[in-house]
């Protein structure tokens, strides 16, 4: 499409940047609590899963 990306991304960052984003949106929204409610999500699996992205963010 001609966006010119300094860099390339491949579909692996698309797909996290993309998880990262719905995710971001997901937290701000108030339905959130009850997602969170229904799924049981602990704060310890959160945890976990922000410290892999920044592990991952951390890599690039």
């Amino acid at each position: 499409m001609g966006h010119g990306h300094p860099i390339p991304l491949n579909a692996g960052a698309y797909i996290f940047m993309g998880s990262v984003l719905f995710s971001y949106i997901a937290l701000k929204s108030p339905i959130k609590y009850k997602w969170a409610a229904d799924n049981r999500i602990s704060p310890k699996a959160d945890l976990a899963w922000r410290n892999n992205s920044q592990k991952w963010l951390d890599n690039q």
